[in-house]
Formats: C-alpha cells, sequence, structure tokens
C-alpha cells in the first residue's frame, strides 16, 4: 500500500526545513513531494544541544578511562611484587 497526500493525491514526499517567523528554532516537515502540503512536522535536532551532551559524555569518558589507568597501574605493580616475592622465595623461573 502507497501513502497518498490527502490534498493532491500525490506519493512522493520530501523533507523542508520550516522557519516559522518569532519561533526559536527551525522545524523539520514532511511534505508532499508533488504539491508541497506539509504532511507532518517535528523539531530538528538542536546542534549546540547535542554538542554539549556529547561534551559531557566525553567529560564522563575521560572519568573511567582515568580511573582505569590508575587501576592498571595499581594492578602492574602488584604483579611486580608478587614476581619479586616469587623469585626471593623460590629463585628464578
Amino acid at each position: 500500500m502507497v501513502a497518498k497526500c490527502g490534498f493532491c493525491g500525490g506519493t512522493g514526499t520530501k523533507m523542508i526545513v520550516l522557519e516559522p517567523y518569532g519561533a526559536p528554532r527551525r522545524l523539520g516537515a514532511v511534505a508532499c513531494g508533488k504539491c508541497g502540503a506539509v504532511l507532518g512536522v517535528a523539531d530538528l535536532p538542536d546542534a549546540g544541544a547535542m554538542l554539549h551532551h556529547q561534551a559531557e559524555r566525553l567529560e564522563g569518558l575521560r572519568h573511567h578511562i582515568e580511573v582505569l589507568e590508575r587501576q592498571v597501574g595499581a594492578l602492574s605493580r602488584e604483579i611486580e611484587r608478587i614476581e619479586t616475592h616469587l623469585t626471593r622465595h623460590h629463585g628464578a623461573p
């Protein structure tokens, strides 16, 4: 089944950007490809907000990486300590 425009009967669609006067942001719309009638509207993603969110996520990842680096360092030191202990008490492998 093919969806048809309720205004002209056309079957193709296109995305358009609406910039309503006085609106704080642009809107995305699905429009009929034949007559241009708007069939649906949605907020366009706010690039600034998306970048801010990604920056926050990156900062969180940096923190987790720092924690992992400290843990790997502690494990490495513990392995060296155990190897030294075994070498002293049981001779070189």
